[in-house]
């Protein structure tokens, strides 16, 4: 934020958060370096360019959080790359990826089609206020000019990108079963600790079988 031309652009579905993000900006003596966007993350993305009043002043990211719905991440990181969004040496941090989980945007970051333009870290850490509950985060690299590289050769390696854009049925199982615990989560009566315990602990079986893991782990503060 320190430099001139630095902004930070947050997308809120609901419209009461936005408007505590748009206080918190102008509290903090910076509401004119941030663009708080009201709406669902598939509608926004995709107008994002849009919004501005030139393409020069559409924003590319050097940074992009993602906290919204797992089901979202990789579409919605699909929409910023195909836009021109995302700056080269972008750098994707991602919460909760295997609580309530992410698995399509983790298996399409480590094994699939964002293999070639993103590497990818994964760390384990506790999730908040769910004493030995693991949950993950991945932290992921945008590398536009290595997926370039491969596409002079792409002939050769045909065979091999076809592959990795097909997604494995034990992937999209993931997925819906962490839709389902998602949803379970947001409805009344939510979803007791032991049965987080339990997902967290199937999700992490099922990725492990796909391949994907953390690499370092992040031990809780006393």
């Amino acid at each position: 934020m320190r430099r001139p031309d630095s902004r930070v652009v947050t997308v809120e579905v609901e419209p009461e958060h936005a408007l505590v993000a748009q206080c918190l900006a102008a509290h903090a003596g910076v509401g004119h370096k941030v663009d708080v966007w009201t709406g669902h993350s598939r509608d926004v993305l995709g107008s994002l360019r849009d919004r501005y009043p030139s393409p020069a002043q559409a924003p590319r990211f050097a940074v992009v959080f993602m906290d919204q719905g797992g089901s979202r991440f990789w579409q919605d990181l699909e929409t910023l790359r195909k836009q021109d969004l995302l700056l080269p040496g972008c750098v994707i941090i991602a919460d909760n990826v295997l609580k309530p989980g992410a698995p399509l945007f983790l298996w399409q970051l480590c094994k699939g089609a964002g293999s070639r333009e993103f590497t990818t870290e994964i760390i384990s850490l506790e999730e908040f206020a769910m004493a030995g509950v693991e949950d993950w985060m991945s932290v992921a690299t945008y590398h536009p000019e290595a997926a370039g590289a491969r596409s002079t050769s792409r002939s050769a390696e045909a065979p091999e990108e076809k592959e990795a854009s097909k997604v494995p049925k034990e992937v999209l199982d993931l997925e819906w079963e962490a839709h389902l615990v998602r949803t379970m989560a947001s409805s009344p009566g939510s979803v007791p600790f032991e049965a987080w315990a339990a997902f967290s602990e199937r999700m992490k079986s099922g990725m492990k079988a796909l391949g994907i893991e953390p690499a370092r782990s992040m031990e809780p503060r006393e």
